[in-house]
């Protein structure tokens, strides 16, 4: 199996127009899902074993940025997230890793500017899934 460098696995985010862009001074990016398992465990017969069916999914993303006010190369800068976080319109996640495409449509949950004295200031933002996440195999 081929390993892939972290730095390849980046957030696009879709635009209003449609277009998908890169988010400027990506760190770190990842991306969690779970599926909700229904307990349908019952007392009949002789079954002395937990028995469950699969319920709801649910999907997050995490990501850190150094914080970029200006547009780099074809990344957008921070700013576009947090407007969107505040004004609570969705967003169009694009991740890949060179083998596989993830896409959704999620929420800003919540997020953080830093500034700290001896360093770049800094963006972190937890974005909720609101819909399906899906995955393509890249060729």
């Amino acid at each position: 199996m081929a390993k892939i460098a972290g730095f390849k696995w980046v957030l696009k985010l879709g635009t209003d127009a449609g277009s998908v862009n890169e988010i400027a001074g990506q760190r770190g990016l990842s991306l969690d899902y779970s599926k909700n398992l229904v307990d349908v465990t019952s007392k009949d017969g002789s079954n002395t074993s937990r028995q469950y069916i699969a319920g709801i999914d649910e999907w997050s993303a995490e990501l850190d940025c150094v914080f970029s006010s200006e547009a780099t190369g074809d990344g957008k800068p921070v700013p576009e997230i947090i407007d969107k976080a505040i004004a609570g319109t969705e967003i169009s996640l694009d991740a890949n890793d060179e083998t596989s495409k993830y896409t959704g449509t999620c929420l800003c949950e919540n997020f953080k500017l830093d500034g700290s004295m001896d360093t770049e200031m800094s963006f972190s933002a937890s974005l909720k899934g609101t819909g399906a996440l899906t995955r393509a195999t890249i060729e």
